[in-house]
């Protein structure tokens, strides 16, 4: 029950971080005090999505086409969540081309936050860059983001609760270069003080090779 429930905060911390990375959006899926798992549309629907696809590998081709064109079963899902998924992007895409037509228009200094789409809108110009490709985009990075970073951080997780000594030597090093006079955890990330953190980049770089190889056996 700890590891589901682990599992599931590492999936939702990655999908915050990923949506804000690229579409610069935090669902805000973590849980707090006053809820447990709060339920966001976008997330619920993402998961579904990604069931379906599985789903498809694992029966005839004939037959979730066929609930497709009925529109049933699993299928149906398919078509829900596609289309909330849908309008949750587009709500955010057209945030970005508004505030790139207005920055282009009033020409002041942008210093609004930087996301992946963004960037990418002020690299080849509005003009050059339609709404399908910036929605596949996001899609394609979310999907590759979300699912990635949960899955090695959970193993991450694992393999350190299950190894004292070395959960001990990472909070001695984050507390070492991170924790302030009054003790309180306020990290100020930077690359320079990330790049402090050796025993913690060297405890990541061997789950991960831990991960691999258990992979393929």
């Amino acid at each position: 029950m700890r590891f589901l429930t682990t599992t599931l905060k590492g999936l939702r911390f990655s999908s915050d971080n990923i949506c804000s990375i690229v579409l610069g959006f935090d669902p805000n899926s973590l849980p707090n005090k006053l809820v447990a798992f709060p339920e966001v549309n976008f997330e619920k629907a993402f998961n579904k999505i990604e069931d379906v696809l599985f789903y498809r590998h694992i029966v005839p081709r004939f037959f979730w086409k066929l609930q497709k064109w009925l529109q049933i079963g699993k299928e149906k899902n398919s078509i829900e969540s596609e289309k909330i998924i849908d309008q949750f992007l587009h709500q955010c895409i057209s945030s970005i081309f508004q505030e790139q037509r207005k920055y282009n228009c009033s020409k002041d200094d942008h210093e609004s936050k930087f996301n992946m789409l963004k960037a990418l809108v002020e690299e080849n110009g509005m003009e050059e860059v339609d709404y399908k490709f910036i929605r596949d985009t996001a899609i394609n990075l979310l999907a590759a983001g979300r699912d990635s970073i949960s899955s090695g951080l959970c193993w991450f997780f694992w393999l350190v609760s299950t190894h004292p000594p070395v959960e001990a030597k990472i909070l001695e090093e984050i507390r070492a270069n991170f924790i302030t006079g009054e003790e309180n955890w306020i990290l100020t990330l930077s690359l320079e003080n990330v790049n402090k953190l050796v025993y913690l980049h060297g405890a990541l770089c061997e789950a991960l090779r831990f991960f691999h190889t258990y992979q393929f056996e």
